[in-house]
């Protein structure tokens, strides 16, 4: 009777921290932004590719990706500008040296809205570590640590419920 009892709590205490914890599809999505450019005339996009100083991308490889396909190419002059021509408004991903640095959402000439920007400014990928992840527990979450931890109490409460 008395293990029951634990084992209801436990399981509220579960439930409770479980509804707490931010769901991981969400978080996904908050972090994926897209953001708006505008085409100039002939469908054109013109940006600029920096590297996380600040300094200019000069010779950068800049892909422009539709879909998962490959739209264009081309290289980043010396201040690191670069532009493709004939685009149509849609969604693009712009990967600079083979790594997606970023969304944009092209819109046709005349049809942006007000606070699209006129170019984009992508970061190449320097040799500046921004984090690292080391998994303390192989590739366990933190809801499977709970469910363990809850299991090795269960088993705990049951083994002293025995033992009195």
């Amino acid at each position: 009777m008395k293990l029951w009892k634990t084992l209801k709590s436990l399981i509220v205490v579960i439930a409770a921290v479980g509804a707490l914890l931010p769901q991981a599809g969400a978080l996904a999505d908050a972090r994926a932004q897209i953001s708006d450019v505008a085409l100039a005339a002939g469908g054109q996009l013109r940006g600029q590719a920096v590297t996380p100083n600040g300094q200019s991308a000069k010779d950068a490889i800049i892909t422009l990706v539709q879909r998962g396909e490959t739209v264009a190419k081309t290289k980043a002059d010396k201040d690191g500008l670069f532009q493709f021509s004939g685009l149509r408004g849609g969604v693009y991903a712009v990967a600079v040296n083979g790594q997606t640095r970023g969304v944009f959402r092209a819109w046709a000439p005349r049809t942006a809205p007000p606070a699209a920007s006129q170019a984009v400014l992508v970061v190449a990928d320097g040799q500046a570590a921004r984090g690292i992840y080391v998994p303390l527990f192989g590739d366990l979450g933190l809801g499977e640590i709970l469910v363990v931890g809850a299991a090795g109490g269960i088993v705990g409460v049951a083994a002293r419920d025995r033992a009195s």
